[in-house]
C-alpha cells in the first residue's frame, strides 16, 4: 500500500464523524466513530491517543468493530470462527485494545455461547 493509499484509508474515521456530526442524538457516539482506530499503545489514528486518553466509548467501539470485521465474511476472505476471532482480540490486547475491555467482551461472548 502506498502512503497516499494509507492516508486515504485512515480518513474514513473522520469522514464518518463529519457525516454524522449534525445528528445531536448521536453526540456520545460521535467520538467513537471518529476515534475507533486509536490504539491502546498510542500508535492509532487520528490523534495517536493512548490508554486512558482514549475515552471509554471509543475503546469499546474499537473492540466491537474489530470483532465484526474479522467475524464477518468479506469479498477478499472468509469470516473467522468465533473462537479464532476471540483469539485475535486477545492477541491484540494491550497493544491495539484495552485489555480489560477485551476480557469483558470475551467473557460476554463466551457466556452467550454457553447459554445457547
Amino acid at each position: 500500500m502506498t502512503e497516499k493509499e494509507r492516508k486515504e484509508i485512515t480518513m474514513h474515521a473522520m469522514r464518518g464523524y463529519y457525516m454524522h456530526a449534525g445528528f445531536r442524538e448521536l453526540i456520545e457516539a460521535l467520538r467513537g466513530v471518529r476515534s475507533h482506530h486509536e490504539f491502546y499503545n498510542g500508535s492509532g489514528y487520528p490523534e495517536g491517543l493512548a490508554r486512558g486518553e482514549i475515552p471509554l466509548i471509543e475503546r469499546i467501539i474499537a473492540i466491537a468493530d474489530a470483532y465484526d470485521v474479522v467475524a464477518s465474511e468479506r469479498p477478499y476472505r472468509k469470516a473467522m470462527r468465533k473462537e479464532e476471532a476471540m483469539r485475535e482480540l486477545k492477541n491484540c490486547a494491550g497493544s491495539q485494545f484495552d485489555p480489560v475491555i477485551v476480557t469483558v467482551f470475551i467473557t460476554i461472548l463466551t457466556k452467550e455461547t454457553k447459554e445457547k
